[in-house]
């Protein structure tokens, strides 16, 4: 029985221990197990001790080098027997330096013994288990050798730690009453869990925190990776229709025209093999153009197929020949020179298709007749037609993409960076052009990314290879853990050599109690100080972002070059990613608590199809996709509800469509029926399976495990969606087919509006209403803010001035600055908006306020006027309503 109990103890703690590993390494920097091993040695027989802990190490290292129990190969179950062996030896060591330089007679009440322990025992006998480990991980590549010296410290720390640990604790439990009474026992043993679940919340949250370093780190780079090549692929089709613009510029291209054209279209370009020019001969053409050729200096010159042995011969009497004419280099390719690509089913399949579709096709992953290293490669055809006469086909420009030419310098770099990568072909199947095998025990998953090109679909897989370099040591978990473990294990001894003079001395007793407390306060304070800290870090993260983004897009409306407009863009993209992912966060937050409001007015559903015909309408013509929208005459012009949630169900869903559809179509569809505002939204993507069709619309539910990974996204859109839906009396439905595309239905409760329709302020004429001139006083703290209403501004003629808090604004209008109009900021520091604009009430009754912020519902806009001010304006500012306001604002005056 107790050999059972002592195994069985080892593997469990064994596994607490594996909690505590700090990714990569398999050191753990807690190590329990090795508390219980020691612990067996001092309280068992050798006899007993000694097997029991030999097999529970083995079964509790086998379980980790061996992946569960699911590789039982020779090197993992070596390697885990191996250190079972160094961990047993380790505890037998232990417990002999305990017996040989600790005095019987001594207890953990001794601070002398106490000090002895964990000096001779502890951190000397724990040695032999973290070299042992860390030389058979390095032995059997389970680590690298750069990650020794971190693995070896953490090994030997967390092993000292696990004894220091549990060895006082596992001999203090198992005491007679008589040695240890069962409340000194509660004493030490209760806030010493206490203070390990603290820990390991601590150091969860750190390591979670590295693993995304890495994660995102590792993601950069992989991201790179994969928009070198999509560049390079890119570059290759331009190149094509270069050649294509060649022939369809010329009524005859010779040879040599050919060739110089080629030596300049492909200078520094390893991208090709080889580029060719094709046409379709009949058999006549066939004689007249071997006969150009001879006559060219080529006397060989045939038009050849390939034999039934692989090698070439001369072509048979045909109909048609699709013959390479012109290739270039010449010799690196000589073997296709005159091959007649009809002959091949694969080649003449894509070539018929390119025609026939008169776009670019590629071919599936051959071997080159003049392939003499066994690479992969893709061919790439590109239709040309009469100028003239856009029918008739003149011939094919074709590129020879070598899979080292597709990746140029990418193979290096990712070499040196440490990853490693395969390519394949996934348009029929899974056909690999370029294969690297993938790190063993790797943290990190492979990342894959899609490319279509020329017809066909590709799969490259990014992984970490064996070189790769995860981020630096997670000294911070580290610390974390050993700090918080040791100042646990100090606890304990501590508590165990005060507590027996504690239960002797009540008043002592009542003293460490009272200092206890103290602690216990002095830690929750310290927590509620930290919840704090995070609460307004959160909030002055976000401000930045905000400013980043504006000055971004700023930036990218000035004189720029392609290299940094396509970095600012880049960042622009990324950054409204971000803030967009927050922002829906935080929306389905107050979802969720209870607090979403409505802002019932006006919905024009035309505007509304107008504003989202602008939003997506270069999205889709960037994708090539037909974007249709359509108002049912039924549809009333205005109808009561709230616009802005309507257009963020519209624009999730849009958004969506877009996302997942790379051709084709998409369209939104408005009807109206007894009551009822119907939206329907119909895209040809790729498609929902029927299981996923209603998982979408839970929070944070994809139709895949890659789709965020792919595609991006948190999510929550639809989740949104389908909850503002039901708040205004609604819902939302899905119909979908995988490979054809999906069509959601929207229905919301709507009544029509009874009022007569105004005159819709679409577009603001300054002119006539004599803006120019016009002095506003903008009050506002953000600088950003400040610099995007001038511009809006000044485009009307409008002369501006600045004030950064509303103290500033108060003392502008009492200087009796000439101000005209105020817009006026709520959340500023100083002196906020509202009081602010009482103040400046009092000393100017008339002037125009016009309330500028964020705060949007119709509790802000009720509080706005009620501090005085003539009307109200939403950020973000929509620069059409702004001026309305202004108009509005004076206007109203002028009538008073």
């Amino acid at each position: 029985m107790p050999f059972l109990i002592i195994a069985l103890a080892y593997f469990l703690t064994a596994k607490l221990g594996g909690l505590f590993a700090i990714p990569p390494d398999f050191a753990s920097a807690v190590w329990p197990a090795a508390g219980i091993a020691l612990s067996a040695f001092l309280l068992a027989p050798a006899r007993i001790a000694l097997p029991a802990v030999l097999l529970g190490a083995v079964c509790a290292n086998l379980y980790r080098t061996t992946a569960g129990f699911s590789d039982l190969s020779l090197g993992p179950v070596l390697t885990g027997t191996i250190i079972a062996v160094g961990s047993t030896v380790q505890a037998w060591f232990g417990a002999w330096l305990y017996r040989r330089f600790l005095q019987e007679g001594q207890s953990w009440d001794d601070a002398v013994f106490v000090l002895k322990f964990c000096i001779i025992v502890a951190l000397i006998s724990c040695v032999v288990g973290a070299s042992v480990g860390t030389l058979t991980l390095l032995a059997n590549e389970f680590i690298t050798s750069a990650r020794v010296p971190f693995n070896l410290i953490t090994w030997w720390a967390g092993d000292a730690i696990g004894v220091l640990l549990v060895t006082p604790l596992v001999q203090v439990l198992l005491a007679s009453e008589h040695h240890f009474s069962r409340d000194r026992k509660i004493k030490t043993f209760v806030p010493l869990v206490l203070i390990l679940i603290v820990v390991y919340g601590l150091f969860s949250k750190s390591v979670e925190h590295d693993e995304e370093r890495s994660a995102a780190s590792f993601q950069a780079e992989a991201d790179h990776l994969a928009n070198t090549i999509q560049s390079r692929l890119l570059i290759a089709e331009n190149k094509l229709a270069a050649y294509a613009a060649l022939f369809v510029a010329s009524d005859f291209v010779s040879q040599k025209e050919f060739t110089l054209f080629s030596e300049r279209m492909m200078v520094d370009d390893d991208a090709f093999q080889g580029v060719g020019w094709t046409k379709v001969l009949d058999h006549k053409s066939r004689l007249e153009w071997e006969a150009y050729f001879k006559k060219e200096g080529y006397p060989d010159y045939k038009i050849t197929e390939l034999g039934q042995d692989g090698t070439l011969v001369t072509a048979p009497v045909r109909d048609e020949y699709y013959p390479v004419l012109y290739i270039h280099p010449l010799e690196a390719n000589r073997k296709a020179f005159g091959l007649n690509l009809a002959a091949n089913p694969l080649r003449k399949e894509a070539l018929l298709l390119a025609a026939d579709k008169r776009i670019r096709v590629a071919t599936a992953p051959i071997t080159l007749v003049q392939e003499e290293e066994g690479q992969k490669a893709i061919i790439v055809y590109s239709p040309v037609f009469e100028r003239d006469f856009p029918g008739v086909l003149i011939g094919y420009a074709s590129g020879v993409l070598r899979v080292n030419g597709i990746l140029g310098d990418s193979a290096q770099r990712a070499e040196k960076a440490g990853l490693r990568f395969s390519l394949y072909d996934i348009t029929d199947g899974e056909a690999p052009l370029f294969e690297q095998e993938q790190m063993r025990h790797s943290t990190l998953a492979p990342l894959s990314y899609i490319e279509n090109f020329a017809e066909r679909k590709y799969r490259l897989d990014i992984f970490p290879g064996d070189n790769y370099q995860f981020s630096e040591n997670d000294w911070n978990s580290y610390v974390i853990l050993t700090g918080g473990f040791v100042i646990a294990a100090l606890f304990q001894l501590f508590a165990l050599t005060t507590t027996g003079t504690i239960e002797n001395v009540t008043r002592q007793v009542k003293a460490q109690t009272k200092e206890l407390t103290e602690a216990v306060t002095n830690a929750k304070a310290a927590s509620e100080a930290k919840s704090e800290f995070l609460a307004n870090m959160s909030h002055e993260l976000r401000t930045p972002l905000n400013a980043i983004s504006g000055f971004i897009h700023l930036t990218l409306d000035s004189k720029l070059n392609d290299k940094q407009r396509d970095f600012l863009q880049k960042s622009g993209l990324a950054s409204e990613t971000l803030m967009g992912l927050i922002n829906q966060t935080l929306d389905y937050a107050k979802i969720e608590s209870g607090m979403l409001e409505l802002d019932i007015g006006d919905v024009q559903i035309r505007h509304v199809a107008r504003k989202m015909e602008a939003l997506f309408g270069q999205t889709a013509k960037e994708k090539n996709i037909e974007f249709l929208i359509e108002v049912e005459q039924a549809v009333p012009n205005r109808l009561v509800g709230d616009q802005l949630r309507i257009e963020q169900v519209i624009i999730n869903l849009l958004s969506n469509a877009f996302k997942f559809t790379s051709s084709g179509h998409v369209s939104v569809i408005f009807s109206y029926d007894n009551g009822k505002l119907i939206i329907r939204v119909t895209d040809t993507g790729t498609g929902i399976p029927f299981e996923k069709q209603q998982h979408i619309f839970s929070a944070f539910g994809q139709a895949d495990a890659s789709t965020s990974r792919q595609f991006g996204g948190t999510g929550l859109g639809l989740s949104i969606s389908k909850r503002i839906a039901n708040h205004m009396g609604g819902d939302i439905q899905v119909r979908s087919t995988v490979g054809k595309g999906s069509e959601f239905f929207v229905s919301l409760l709507i009544e029509e509006s009874t009022q007569e329709d105004d005159a819709v302020i679409a577009v603001v004429d300054d002119t006539q209403h004599n803006l120019h001139g016009l002095k506003v006083l903008i009050v506002e703290d953000v600088m950003l803010n400040q610099i995007l209403t001038q511009e809006i501004l000044r485009k009307h003629g409008i002369e501006t001035d600045i004030a950064c808090n509303g103290l500033e604004a108060v003392e502008k209008v009492k200087s009796g600055d000439a101000i005209d109009m105020i817009l006026m900021d709520i959340q500023m520091p100083v002196m906020d908006g509202f009081e602010a604009t009482r103040q400046i009430r009092s000393i100017n009754p008339d002037i125009p306020i016009v309330g500028m912020t964020a705060n949007a519902m119709a509790s802000d806009v009720a509080a706005c006027l009620e501090a005085g001010m003539h009307s109200h304006v939403a950020k973000p500012v929509d620069p059409k309503l702004l001026l309305a306001a202004i108009i509005g604002a004076k206007a109203s005056t002028k009538s008073v």
